[in-house]
């Protein structure tokens, strides 16, 4: 009998110890960006972290939101992989990479590539959002910024990881 509940506690064991993996590591969505950053790129004062804020242990994301009075907002979300799914976590950013970019029915790409942000980086179609990637970690910031601002945010957050 003991024989047969092994493999659903070795699962366990597993599980736990990959979710240990992702929340051990440094640093926080909510650490890569100071509120004076947020508040210079946003051209805004009285900006806090808002609520949403935090690692979702299910998803394994990692998100800092932050606001301020007038729909002024941002978002940065840390996507990160153990070594285990390296493969695929390059797949997938490949993936979105490539979708991303792909022409639409007027012909202007969706999105472009971006350099000097990450080991890969692009800007989504209207400048509302970066996606890039360090190592095993992605990450996309968004908000009510300038695209400049956005991209700038985005090297100061892939310099921190």
């Amino acid at each position: 009998m003991g024989i047969r509940h092994r493999p659903a506690l070795l699962s366990a064991a597993l599980l736990v110890s990959v979710s240990c993996d992702f929340t051990d590591r440094a640093p926080s969505a909510c650490d890569l960006l100071s509120v004076d950053e947020i508040s210079a790129a946003l051209h805004a004062s009285g900006i806090s972290k808002a609520d949403g804020s935090g690692f979702n242990s299910t998803t394994a994301i990692d998100t800092c939101r932050w606001a301020a009075d007038g729909n002024v907002r941002a978002e940065l979300r840390i996507y990160r992989a153990d070594s285990s799914a390296e493969g695929a976590w390059k797949m997938v950013f490949e993936s979105a990479r490539v979708h991303a970019t792909k022409p639409d029915a007027t012909g202007p790409g969706r999105a472009r590539t971006l350099t000097g942000v990450g080991d890969e980086a692009m800007v989504l179609a209207g400048g509302a959002s970066v996606v890039f990637r360090v190592g095993r970690t992605g990450a996309a910031i968004t908000g009510t910024a300038s695209e400049g601002a956005l991209i700038e945010l985005a090297k100061r957050a892939a310099g921190r990881l």
